[in-house]
């Protein structure tokens, strides 16, 4: 067995890795997120009746929370 040091050591770039597939992986669902938001305008003004402005509080709910967290 090697020391603490060199076993520590080897197994960081697999954390890396690891790491930067999560993160790359959320960016991807979350960039669907917003863009998929968008489209909704049209299957939401047909089920409930959202209007333009109404549709505007809903991304801007969406975003102002988005932003703050």
């Amino acid at each position: 067995m090697g020391s603490p040091a060199s076993v520590q050591a080897s197994s960081v770039p697999k954390r890396r890795w690891g790491i930067a597939l999560l993160l790359g992986f959320g960016v991807l669902v979350n960039y669907f997120d917003r863009v998929n938001l968008s489209d909704y305008l049209v299957a939401l003004d047909a089920t409930f009746g959202v209007s333009t402005v109404m549709f505007g509080y809903l991304l801007s709910a969406y975003n102002w929370t988005y932003a703050l967290l």
